[in-house]
């Protein structure tokens, strides 16, 4: 049964860092829009002894130790901006939080009582994450298949291996081993920000879009090494059949010469059955893409990457036959200024049956009705081209901002597609350096398509919008309100 979480204000003890969210975090992230250094430690200096110098054989100046080779330094070849990225803790810290939410919901016409406690727990590298949920009323328990470990709730009582196991994993949040980015990372449970490559496929996928009142357990498995490197995603285990899954793999083939720091990279997801009906189309996406760095002032002074991404989407009926396919074709530099500032710039051409982004933070709210449909299909063109824009500012530990813009033309004049997106962070640490400023902390974001022909800004909310808050108020020590709220409209039927 299909559960209606009502969006009721829930008290929280106050913890260190915000767990999952409905809000897609930000991951690495967004189009290729950073460039993410690894710096490696600066060799120490070698003792000298201090022995006389001999007048006839006077010795040159020891050299300094050569640098690390420049490879090590490496621009990481996916898009990584800071929005949403796990805050990494220090080695051998420990960092534990507890949140209680507690609010009434509706299912199926009926008020049930709901509490729900995610304890936290994160030492170095490793982070778990708990989530557990009763849903009752005075005299029922109604979530008790999700506490019976394998006895299933019917006359026979019948023991499911399967269905223990599922019990056991619905009980994690999340389980993690290392960051995004670094040479190896696994998570199991919630994701809340999958981005693969460059992001021109699948930018900020979530499978956390309908949860707390729907859990899917995914996972997400990288290793990130100099010269090569994969990402993987699931969508969700719990499913008996193999449901959506993504992989990327990439290498860098060139060890000397200019082009030393180029990476290739190739993109495959397959979503079998985003209907969910018998006679299901699958959707297919394949992409490959290509960085080269340019510039690298460093500290991020100024750094200059330039890539290209070519995909091709498709969906495909069950009995095999192609029932609609698409291409993309974005091509342009992205890398960082004022050590804070990011930004990118994409040419971008498309063909009818394609989309950009196709799977982002609204997938699993749109897949259903989404297979084969991409917003060319409304109008009469097969072809259109246009750019992407983005630019973004982060201070660690304090804020990260980020907008972006896009448009598509048939031919020149006014756009036939457009898009707007708006990003927000506000971190704890920043409301403690304002004096007298409220304690509200967490993430905002905007989206809008369709943003309009002559007038850009005509409407600000209409039934191409979508609002996502997720914000934590402390009301006293240890004692916070959060508030997770996602808005969308609907047409005026006037």
């Amino acid at each position: 049964k299909a559960e209606t979480p009502a969006v009721t204000p829930a008290v929280t003890p106050a913890k260190t860092e915000t767990g999952p969210s409905l809000v897609p975090e930000k991951k690495s992230g967004g189009p290729a829009d950073a460039i993410r250094e690894t710096s490696a430690a600066a060799p120490s200096k070698a003792d000298v002894a201090a022995t006389p110098a001999d007048p006839a054989k006077e010795e040159k100046p020891a050299e300094a130790p050569a640098a690390p080779a420049e490879e090590e330094e490496d621009e990481t070849p996916y898009a990584a901006d800071d929005m949403g990225r796990e805050a990494k803790n220090e080695p051998g810290k420990k960092d534990f939080g507890l949140g209680a939410f507690i609010a009434p919901t509706t299912i199926d016409g009926i008020t049930y009582n709901q509490i729900r406690l995610t304890p936290d727990l994160k030492i170095g590298k490793f982070g778990m994450g708990l989530h557990l949920r009763w849903i009752f009323t005075s005299s029922v328990l109604y979530n008790n298949f999700e506490w019976n470990f394998g006895t299933w709730t019917n006359k026979d009582q019948k023991f499911s291996v399967s269905d223990m196991f599922a019990d056991i994993l619905d009980k994690f949040l999340y389980i993690r081993y290392g960051y995004k980015g670094e040479k190896v990372y696994i998570k199991l449970g919630n994701l809340d920000n999958v981005t693969l490559g460059h992001g021109y496929l699948v930018n900020r996928y979530a499978n956390t879009f309908s949860y707390p009142a729907f859990r899917r357990i995914g996972n997400q498995f990288d290793l990130n090494f100099p010269r090569w490197g994969i990402e993987t995603f699931h969508a969700d285990w719990k499913l008996k059949d193999l449901r959506m899954y993504g992989l990327r793999l990439y290498i860098k083939p060139i060890k000397r010469t200019l082009f030393k720091k180029l990476a290739i990279g190739g993109t495959w997801v397959h979503d079998l059955n985003p209907t969910g009906r018998i006679h299901r189309p699958a959707v297919v996406g394949v992409a490959g893409d290509l960085d080269l760095p340019l510039i690298n002032i460093k500290p991020k002074l100024f750094t200059l990457t330039f890539g290209v991404d070519v995909a091709r989407l498709g969906t495909i009926a069950s009995n095999g036959s192609k029932l609609d396919n698409g291409m993309g074709l974005a091509a342009g530099p992205f890398g960082h200024f004022a050590k804070i500032m990011r930004y990118k710039a994409e040419y971008r051409r498309i063909t009818k049956g394609f989309t950009p982004e196709y799977f982002n933070f609204r997938y699993e709210g749109e897949r259903a009705t989404k297979p084969g449909k991409t917003f060319l299909d409304d109008l009469n063109f097969t072809e259109a081209n246009g750019f992407f824009a983005e630019l973004g500012a982060s201070i660690r530990k304090m804020f990260d901002i980020s907008a972006n813009y896009q448009e598509q033309y048939k031919s020149v004049g006014f756009p036939v597609y457009s898009k707007l997106q708006g990003r927000l962070r506000l971190e704890k640490d920043l409301m403690k350096k304002i004096p007298k400023a409220p304690a509200i902390y967490g993430t905002f974001m905007y989206e809008k398509e369709r943003v309009g022909d002559r007038i850009p800004f005509d409407t600000f909310t209409d039934q191409y919008t979508v609002i996502t808050m997720n914000v934590f108020i402390e009301i006293k020590p240890k004692v916070e309100l959060n508030l997770r709220i996602q808005r969308t409209f609907v047409p005026d039927s006037s």
